[in-house]
């Protein structure tokens, strides 16, 4: 039985990954103000918008039609290479424990 989830990058996500990255204090432990401290995000956030950087967006969906009700909700936002992909059994690979290995592949 195979998983989905839906990768790709949106602005809440970058901007969130932004809020978590950028700090709030100066150097000398003062705390930055508050419209500074939010453009700053918004430049970082921008950053990321504009790398190739794909993250999981979504947590593991049993089918792909659910993924794909979440790209037309996210596609109202802004976004960026949304597409589905598939966790598929990697065949006669195994790990050091004796675990089947997993991989990602795109649903076509």
């Amino acid at each position: 039985m195979s998983t989905y989830a839906v990768f790709g990058m949106t602005w809440d996500w970058a901007l969130t990954e932004a809020q978590r990255k950028v700090r709030a204090e100066e150097k000398g432990s003062r705390p930055k103000p508050m419209d500074e401290w939010l453009a700053e995000c918004r430049e970082f956030a921008e950053a990321i918008m504009a790398s190739t950087r794909c993250v999981k967006l979504t947590q593991l969906y049993d089918a792909p039609q659910f993924a794909s009700d979440y790209i037309k909700l996210a596609s109202r936002g802004r976004h960026r290479d949304l597409h589905i992909q598939a966790r598929t059994r990697v065949p006669d690979e195994f790990t050091k424990s004796g675990a089947q290995k997993f991989k990602w592949s795109n649903v076509a």
